[in-house]
Order: structure tokens, then sequence, then C-alpha cells
């Protein structure tokens, strides 16, 4: 009944006041248009390797947008859904592993955790790592347990999705995998090579659209998993370059990890730390794995695996590392401190009378202060963010706004529309139902709208035009100006 309670809460928190913010670039530039080539389920578009979306979460905004006509929905309901999944999946994952009070606590860490609600409620693919990384581990788990063939045939299914067609650092996930099929080779010695045979070539059926994509040329592999500002380690000397990497992100992973300061901006300083619920979770989590390295079971090896590899990868992987590479490894980390907390629970019922009493009293203390620390953060986030400016300015606030005005102009179809880069308008002109049309001689109308920032308004375009005329302004719920609208009027051949 605990557990379903969580469950329902995690949906909520998630689910809850879902357009809150407007629809953000990313939102726009990646999640939407990388559907704009599936004409049908089958086949991968070489478009959605492009970019920063991969493909299965086209895939599912592929499905939602059957079902929803409004942006926000569309691309928000997968990321909402997978979040409020890998809550149930957490909550196995640890059950297995080290029994129901661990999956509960990790399940309510998670469900709470400010940095992975705001995460499930941007529509960005982000979201895939964790969720992957609990279905993929808890394969792996259920295959020792149970010596099940299915589980470890899925473990690898799981493993080629997973790390090639959700997020650039799942990829890490491989030698994690791995790393513990190396380690734990003696829990996988009842596994027949006809069945290791049949799992690898799942996995090459799975990674085969990749595989000919590449191929013939359409996609580059690095280009799908470093970013344009990143160096590709495999460029040069790799041992040089993964050494230089360390150097340079070493110094920021703790940070990142617990000690970022709060924030109010939705990609800076509020999604710094994944962790930073309060100041207590680094020791203990630094006491959990201490007890987990000193224990080494079944279990211990494949997070401290997990954490290990994943840490050092996000670490040496990438010159330019940023706070989110490291959700790969967020899932091992809240089920050790969550264990942490369990073992006191486990501990107490051993003890006499008083003690048990202090050691409960003081699980229960730790568990519910880290839950509520957790929720104050998170209401209190979603009370301040949405009057912020520089969240406002990042989440394109004002483009829904600023597109409903335009849509209300007779003959706007007719007129050519001028949008400013990391804006949001044109989606919202589509969703009211105006279309751009980039062809110019299909523009009947001497007339154009521009449509800016407040602070960057647009320089060099007297030259072009005869009259340029502010025309709307919108403002962010302080009062300053947000968005302009410009109606400029084209010279005719007498005025140049």
């Amino acid at each position: 009944m605990a557990a379903i309670i969580v469950f329902i809460s995690a949906f909520f928190v998630r689910f809850y006041n879902l357009p809150l913010f407007p629809l953000n670039h990313d939102e726009a530039a990646w999640t939407l248009r990388s559907i704009e080539n599936f004409d049908k389920f089958l086949g991968i578009p070489a478009a959605c390797f492009h970019g920063y979306i991969q493909p299965f979460f086209s895939y599912l905004v592929f499905f939602t947008k059957k079902i929803f006509s409004h942006p926000i929905y569309i691309v928000r309901t997968p990321s909402a859904v997978i979040g409020a999944f890998t809550v149930i999946l957490i909550y196995m994952l640890a059950k297995e592993m080290y029994g129901k009070r661990t999956g509960l606590i990790s399940a309510l860490l998670l469900a709470f955790l400010p940095w992975h609600v705001i995460q499930s409620r941007i529509g960005v693919s982000l979201i895939l790592t964790p969720f992957f990384g609990c279905l993929i581990f808890l394969a792996v788990v259920k295959a020792i347990h149970r010596k099940s063939n299915l589980w470890f045939l899925l473990s690898w299914v799981f493993l080629g999705i997973g790390s090639f067609y959700t997020y650039q650092n799942s990829l890490l996930f491989v030698p994690i995998f791995m790393a513990i099929s190396v380690v734990l080779r003696k829990d996988f010695s009842w596994i027949k090579p006809k069945v290791i045979l049949l799992s690898m070539v799942t996995f090459l059926m799975v990674l085969y659209p990749l595989i000919h994509l590449q191929f013939t040329g359409k996609v580059n592999l690095p280009a799908i998993f470093y970013r344009g500002y990143q160096d590709n380690p495999f460029k040069g000397n790799i041992f040089t370059n993964i050494v230089e990497n360390f150097k340079n992100n070493i110094s920021a992973t703790g940070k990142s990890l617990f000690f970022a300061s709060r924030g109010g901006i939705l990609y800076g300083a509020a999604l710094q730390a994944p962790l930073l619920i309060s100041r207590i979770t680094f020791p203990i989590a630094l006491l959990s794995l201490i007890f987990s390295f000193w224990r080494r079971k079944k279990s211990d090896k494949i997070l401290l695996i997990w954490l290990g590899a994943g840490g050092l990868g996000s670490l040496c992987g990438v010159s330019f590392f940023q706070p989110r590479y490291i959700i790969v490894v967020l899932i091992p980390l809240l089920i050790f401190i969550a264990r942490f907390i369990a073992e006191i629970f486990n501990y107490a019922a051993q003890k006499v009378f008083l003690k048990r009493k202090l050691l409960f009293f003081s699980g229960t203390f730790l568990c519910s202060g880290l839950i509520f620390t957790e929720i104050f953060q998170l209401v209190r986030y979603y009370q301040v963010a949405p009057a912020y400016p520089e969240e406002c300015r990042r989440n394109s606030y004002g483009c829904r706004q600023a597109a409903q005005y335009l849509s209300q102009i007779p003959g706007i179809e007719n007129c050519r529309i001028v949008i400013e880069n990391r804006m949001t308008v044109y989606v919202y002109l589509e969703y009211f139902g105006v279309f751009i049309d980039s062809k110019t001689e299909r523009i009947k109308s001497d007339i154009t709208y521009y449509v800016t920032w407040a602070q960057n308004p647009p320089l060099g375009i007297e030259a072009q035009y005869s009259r340029i005329t502010p025309v709307k302004t919108i403002y962010y719920p302080n009062g300053l100006d947000a968005i302009q609208i410009f109606e400029a009027e084209e010279r005719n051949e007498n005025e140049i």
C-alpha cells in the first residue's frame, strides 16, 4: 500500500500543471522537429540522429502527437510518464537487491527529488538515462537471482536500446555492463554458450538501424554522441585526451553532485546538484559507499561498478563537463543513500528496547527530513521560478502570447514573419493555424513582422524598410519588457 501511494505521488508531482512553464527552445527545436520525417511507425529517419534528441524519445513523441494537439502536452507527456515509471523501476531494482524497505526509501527519494521532477517536466530525452539504467540492471540482477535466460536476453535488449537510442551519456552503460559481466562472471557460469550467442545476435539486431545508417553515410556516430562544443577523445592520442579531460572535470564533480548553490534557472543552478537535498546527503552517501565496498556482495559490486565506471566515463569522456552528464550514476547513488537509512531500521530491530527506539527514531528523522526537504525545495522552486525573469527568458516566456497576437492580424498568412533565434513563436503559430511560408515568391504582402526579445531589438533593418513601427510589447510577470513585435514595410523602387 505504501509503495502504491509513492507511485501515485510520483505521477501527480510530474503531471500537475504541466504547462506551468512555456515551451522552451530545446523542446521546440529538437523534440518537435525530430518527428517531422516520421510518416510511419517502422523505420528510423536519419534526421532523428541529428541534434540532441535521439530516436526512442522521438517515437514516444510521435505517439503523443496522435493523442494531443497542444505542443506542450505532445513533448512533455513522454518525459513525465518516463520519470514516474522510473520511480517504480528504482523500487523494483532496490527491492531486488536489498529488500522491500530499501526499495521503498529509494522510490520515495526519487519521487520527490527536485532535480528529477524538473527534468521529468521538460520534453527532452535526458530523462531516459535513469529509466533505462534501472531496466538494464534490474534485468541483470533478476537474471542472476533467478538464473533466468529470458532476463539475461532482455538485459541485452535493454542495453542496445538504452545505450544507443536514448541520450548521449547513456552509451556509458555498455562499458558498465561489460565490467559487471567480467567481475560477476562466476554468477553467470550457468548460462549456456548458445544463450550468450543468441543475446549478442539480438543486441546486434537492435543496433542494425544505426549500423545501416552509419555505413550508408547518413549518420556519423561520433557526431551523435559528442556535441559541437565537445572534443572527441578518440581524435589524436586517446590516453592523453582522457587524462586531460579528467583533470579538467574532476573539480566539478563534487560540486555538481552535492555542493552547488541553489538557484532558479531551469538549465542552470537549480539543476546543477542532483543530490542537493541537504548537506547531510554527502556524508550519508560516503558512509554507504564505504560500507558497500567493505561488504562487496553481488548487489554491492553491481552498484559500485555502475557508480565508478559511470562517474569516470562522465569525467573522462567529454572535454566540457556539464552537470546533467552525471545522471547516469543518479540511481546507484540514491540506492546507496536509501540503503544506509534502511540499515538503521534493520539494525534497530535487533537491539534491546531503548536502543531500538533510539535507532528507529534516528532512521525516521533522517528519512522524513530528506523527504520533507525535497518537497519544500520543489514547492519553493515552482512558486518562485515562473516569475523569475531569467527563468522566463530561458523558457521562451511570451512566445505563446506573441503567436496569439500575430494569428489575430487579418491577412497574416500573406505577411513575412521574422522570428529571433531561440524563440518558440513558430510552434505556437502552427498551433493557432498560421504556417510560416519561407518561399518569398508566395508572400503577397510587403509587410514584415519582426518578433524579438525586448533586450535585443532588431538592428540594421532601417535600410531595408521605409517604416518600422513597434506594435506589441509582452511583459514578464514582474512588469519588465519580454518580447517586442515590430511591423516593417518594404521600401518601394522609388525609395531605393
